[in-house]
């Protein structure tokens, strides 16, 4: 019976290695690759029938000796070497299983053939997205930090260039490609990040979700100018390349989500961070939810001192209740108050600590006999709401660390109607 009969094209029938080897296997038969080699090198083997004996020798590599492991190896990247389908759209995990068939390690030089075999041809997008996978989920397989840096390069540089167009963009998977390395981002990675994301442009949904991605990565981030420099693409760059929504509209900006980028750089918060995004937080109206997301934010942050959790928590308590049902600051019956903030004590000297105010109000001149405080030493201003018809009076006193309160500012009226 002619179980290898070679049709006109030269090309064998393609099932042969892999039942041969498969047979060998369930007979319980030590394997002699070797021999199993001569025999199929004297015929040619079709591509379908590499790709099923690529398959046969990786689902039984535990019934196999290392020598025939790597003999199996090594036929097996011959016969796709010469298929004529061999640029053909490749399975990644079946090609990095193979390379560490031999002795369950990748070596640099292993490592540029199976990228020199991806680059091929142009991928798309599903199959960008297999191929990064594979190679993360292989980490612990390559041979050492070189190897594992010339998939890394390849990930980065070259798999976005070979994609055609299309698939949604996965940021989380673009870091833990940058940590595939060495398991953390420096300085150079975070300024390499930040370069390759200049370059691009992000939907609000996008840019949120680069956010979220580099906030969950934040521990693997190393201490001090990396944070920084990460925290500065996240406030300052990452806006000005974000455009509207798709449908044309402008996006809403997640406040609970700024505050956490605030403490990316060291963890925490100090009074000025908190103050500038208070006030950013007042130009704007909020949903109940949002509203509830910024107090989830405020109770898990870290402020560096007694003022700023202060002052976050006044404004928590205080303000998102007003920003929630939609009443503007210029509401008719509101009054808001600015001042310009002491610098001197009484006697002359510089007034180093101060630690906040109090807004002293009634409804007759110099009966001031309603207050509110205000925690934040920095403040320059004070809104004071609801108030009902009539004329309403205000004055403001400074008070420092040690209790003592000035006098009483000038005297400033608003009649609500």
């Amino acid at each position: 019976m002619a179980l290898n009969k070679v049709p006109s094209n030269g090309t064998a029938l393609p099932s042969r290695p892999a039942e041969e080897l498969r047979s060998k296997l369930s007979s319980g038969e030590k394997v002699d690759a070797g021999a199993l080699i001569k025999g199929w090198g004297a015929k040619p083997v079709s591509s379908e029938g590499t790709r099923e004996l690529k398959q046969a020798v990786l689902g039984n590599a535990q019934g196999l000796d290392g020598r025939s492991r790597a003999q199996l190896q090594r036929f097996v990247e011959r016969s796709e070497a010469r298929a004529p389908d061999r640029n053909a759209a490749h399975d990644p995990w079946a090609d990095l299983q193979l390379k560490a068939l031999g002795d369950g390690r990748i070596s640099e030089r292993d490592a540029r053939a199976i990228t020199q075999r991806w680059a091929a041809r142009p991928v798309t997008a599903q199959e960008a997205q297999s191929i990064t996978q594979a190679a993360l989920a292989s980490t612990g397989t390559f041979a050492g930090k070189e190897a594992l840096g010339v998939v890394q390069k390849f990930l980065q540089n070259d798999l976005p260039r070979l994609t055609l167009e299309g698939g949604a963009r996965d940021f989380g998977t673009e870091l833990r490609v940058a940590l595939m390395d060495d398991g953390h981002l420096d300085t150079r990675d975070v300024e390499n990040l930040a370069s390759r994301w200049k370059s691009q442009s992000f939907t609000p949904a996008q840019a949120k979700a680069l956010s979220e991605a580099v906030l969950k990565t934040s521990a693997s981030i190393d201490p001090g100018g990396a944070r920084s420099r990460m925290q500065l693409f996240l406030e300052k760059e990452l806006p000005a390349l974000t455009g509207p929504n798709p449908d044309g509209s402008a996006a809403r900006r997640d406040h609970s989500l700024d505050l956490r980028i605030r403490q990316l750089g060291d963890g925490k918060i100090d009074r000025r961070e908190a103050t500038e995004l208070t006030r950013t937080w007042e130009d704007t109206t909020m949903t109940p939810a949002e509203g509830e997301a910024i107090r989830q934010a405020v109770l898990i942050a870290d402020p560096r001192d007694r003022t700023t959790s202060s002052l976050l928590k006044t404004f928590v308590d205080h303000n998102i209740p007003r920003l929630i049902l939609g009443q503007a600051l210029t509401s008719p019956n509101n009054a808001k108050l600015t001042w310009t903030p002491p610098f001197a004590n009484v006697d002359g000297s510089a007034l180093t600590n101060l630690a906040g105010y109090t807004v002293k109000y009634g409804t007759q001149p110099g009966v001031w006999d309603r207050a509110m405080q205000v925690d934040d030493p920095s403040a320059t201003g004070f809104t004071v709401e609801n108030l009902t018809p009539g004329t309403w009076y205000f004055t403001v006193t400074a008070r420092n660390t040690e209790g003592a309160e000035s006098g009483p500012s000038n005297e400033a009226s608003k009649t609500i109607q």
